[in-house]
């Protein structure tokens, strides 16, 4: 499962928990004598409404909070391993650009040597011929 995937699966129970005990919108934490019963009840309610989503949420946010963290280790990986292709290849490149230089350089020169050899290998054949 991705990084998104467990985080989607978090956010999306925060986002259609059920909805909370209708005592909990007149909850007063010092009801009157006649009351303390009823505040009780809705406690309980509240209780069994909040406690078991309160769990489910918290193990959803570990499993997120772990994928982001296995998910940034894995960037932090990808992107020392690109810079030392990219560092890799330009090393490469440089050596390659080099080496075709010193080839240029050096077939120049020797084809250079070369006429030379062959012009005076043809007045040797002229002075043969003649």
């Amino acid at each position: 499962i991705t990084r998104s995937a467990t985080c989607r699966t978090y956010a999306d129970e925060v986002m259609s928990q059920a909805m909370p005990p209708e005592c909990i919108g007149g909850y007063n934490p010092r009801p009157s004598a006649d009351h303390v019963r009823s505040t009780h009840a809705c406690l309980r309610e509240i209780a069994s409404w909040a406690t078991p989503l309160r769990e489910s949420l918290e193990d959803k946010l570990v499993a997120c909070d772990n994928a982001t963290e296995g998910h940034n280790k894995q960037v932090e990986e990808c992107n020392r391993l690109q810079t030392k292709y990219e560092n890799t290849f330009c090393n490469y490149r440089k050596e390659l650009t080099g080496s075709c230089s010193s080839y240029d350089t050096c077939r120049s020169s020797q084809l250079a040597v070369q006429e030379e050899v062959h012009a005076g290998i043809r007045v040797t054949e002229a002075g043969r011929k003649a």
